[in-house]
């Protein structure tokens, strides 16, 4: 049941920007080396922060404990999907690793990579940054309220493009701050360019699994999680990676996503033709 119309996903986009982009204000500004990680991690948690605010605001008590449930219930998701979850990203990964190696590329070798994981020190620093502060920091608000919303209005597919765009724009202040992963691209790189490329392609995936996991938002959480852990374990031991290998990421994602479509439909990204959503969804 809707609370306040007024609530929907245009105002939770427009908070989110606003109060992350004021967060991330004075590390664009100060250009500290290293920056000030503190106004960096605590802008990443605005995204999840407006998601709760205006799940609040727009569902009764019950449409806020089905939110709740999908954030922490495991059992909506399953062996199956489980195993996309734990596959689908370090693969994408692993597979444009591999074709930019045999193209003359210079990657650590697999095995160098995968000795980082003999470290638990660096394995419990890679999970908890990777699962805090970008999982649970971030996907209660993106796929948690904004997705269901502007499926409410679209198909599957637009609603994840729209979302991933939104999505990788929100990063625009991160290109700005030297030290960081995005500051290393550069806003108006080719790798800046590749990245608004990847986030909604990687949006599609995301879609992809959560509409076939009865809508889990910790689904969303533990594939952001294995986004970004494979990926720190590439670049952790390689620094800033070649632009070629992120054209080869793009491309495999691209792939991925026809395939997605090809098997799954547009419309839903299910073998269902009705969306995967909630009848009391706002309209967008």
């Amino acid at each position: 049941m809707q609370k306040r119309k007024w609530a929907a996903v245009w105002g939770f986009f427009a908070a989110t920007y606003t109060a992350s982009w004021l967060i991330w204000l004075p590390a664009v500004l100060l250009r500290s080396d290293p920056p000030n990680l503190a106004f960096i991690a605590l802008g990443a948690f605005v995204p999840s922060t407006m998601g709760i605010l205006f799940i609040y605001l727009t569902r009764d008590r019950a449409g806020r404990r089905d939110f709740w449930q999908r954030v922490f219930d495991v059992r909506r998701i399953g062996w199956r999907w489980g195993a996309v979850i734990v596959v689908v990203f370090p693969l994408a990964y692993t597979v444009s690793g591999m074709i930019f190696t045999l193209l003359g590329g210079d990657l650590p070798p697999l095995g160098e990579i995968l000795a980082q994981l003999a470290s638990p020190g660096l394995v419990a620093e890679l999970v908890l940054a990777n699962l805090v502060i970008s999982g649970f920091s971030e996907e209660l608000g993106w796929r948690g309220f904004a997705l269901d919303q502007l499926q409410g209005k679209r198909s599957a597919l637009a609603a994840s493009l729209v979302l991933g765009l939104l999505h990788a724009l929100w990063h625009t202040p991160l290109f700005l701050i030297p030290g960081i992963s995005q500051g290393e691209m550069g806003l108006f790189s080719v790798d800046g360019l590749l990245f608004m490329l990847m986030v909604p392609l990687g949006a599609v995936v995301m879609t992809w699994v959560y509409n076939n996991t009865q809508r889990s938002i910790l689904s969303a959480v533990l594939l952001h999680f294995f986004q970004n852990f494979s990926l720190n374990l590439v670049a952790g031991l390689h620094g800033a990676l070649p632009t070629g290998y992120w054209a080869l990421f793009a491309g495999t994602l691209g792939l991925l996503v026809l395939a997605i479509v090809a098997g799954w439909g547009g419309a839903t990204l299910t073998s269902r033709h009705t969306p995967a959503v909630e009848h009391e969804a706002s309209p967008a």
